[in-house]
């Protein structure tokens, strides 16, 4: 996962790699974590961005429009746009433009 990095939480460094156990539905993804406080690093998602992806919020017209994985309440895995600003701001939109 490339250079030395000190942890942003702590200041303690460098941060360890580490690996998803197998089994977890994450399993074999790797992170950087801090051994003193137990902040974790994930790289950045490779989902295909959502029409609308980097517009200006309409909500709080401060942050940014992202494609976000999300877990339905049923189980199943779908993608919407969210402000970059979570949790200050709670605006989404679904792609079918129910919000």
């Amino acid at each position: 996962m490339g250079a030395l990095i000190s942890c942003p939480a702590c200041g303690a460094g460098p941060l360890a790699s580490a690996t998803v156990p197998a089994g977890h539905r994450e399993g074999g993804r790797e992170y950087l974590h801090c051994p003193a406080c137990g902040y974790r690093r994930w790289p950045p998602a490779t989902i295909e961005p959502l029409p609308g992806h980097g517009q200006t919020c309409p909500a709080c017209g401060k942050g940014a429009l992202l494609t976000r994985d999300v877990t339905t309440p049923d189980g199943r895995r779908a993608r919407l746009l969210g402000c970059d600003r979570y949790p200050d701001c709670r605006h989404g939109e679904w792609p079918n433009g129910e919000a």
